[in-house]
């Protein structure tokens, strides 16, 4: 059977967990997301340079595409387990199919004492929700156009240093203190924005 591989944290999250999957258009991402030949995708490095990293987020995109239900059920045993106060979604990769974010909520509904976040470029995807614990930020990137009917939701800007998508409470650049991110989308809502400086 495969196993899951759920991260303990990282040098930006510090010690939250988080689980990902293959990132860029080959991954699980979309085709035609520009942040990965940008340069500046913050997974790709770990994606390319480090065999154990992509062997760990290739098990894992193993495991939900041949048997979700089992990718599920070893998320839910790991939360109910270590019952962690926060819960990260996708420090590499993104949310794939609408499927997959209906596991996301239930997920959520059934730990409500876990904080969950996710960003994502999934605009095409219905991700509203009712969940007081799951935030969603939708990523902005400069020339990507955005969907006017996703305008009022909790968002994620990027700056280069030459262009800006939008504004929002700049990132600290550490989770290690910081729960804003886990407060600015939840319920669906959008309880303002974060902006992301190139790095």
């Amino acid at each position: 059977m495969i196993r899951i591989a759920i991260s303990r944290g990282n040098t930006k999250l510090g010690n939250v967990p988080n689980i990902n999957l293959p990132p860029g258009p080959g991954g699980s991402c979309r085709k035609d997301a520009p942040c990965w030949d940008s340069g500046v995708c913050y997974a790709r490095k770990a994606w390319l340079q480090y065999p154990g990293t992509r062997k760990a987020w290739t098990r894992n995109w193993n495991l939900w595409n041949q048997n979700p239900t089992e990718y599920e059920k070893q998320i839910d045993w790991y939360l109910a387990k270590k019952q962690p106060n926060r819960f990260r979604w996708h420090s590499g990769g993104d949310i794939p199919e609408q499927s997959y974010f209906d596991m996301m909520v239930r997920l959520a509904q059934k730990h409500p004492k876990t904080n969950f976040l996710a960003f994502t470029k999934r605009y095409e995807l219905n991700l509203e929700h009712q969940c007081s614990n799951l935030s969603i930020l939708f990523s902005r990137w400069p020339g990507y156009e955005f969907p006017k009917h996703l305008e009022s939701k909790a968002q994620a800007h990027f700056t280069n240093g030459n262009e800006v998508t939008g504004t929002g409470t700049t990132c600290s650049g550490s989770c290690k203190s910081c729960n804003m991110c886990w407060a600015l989308g939840k319920h669906g809502k959008n309880f303002g924005n974060v902006l992301f400086l190139k790095h």
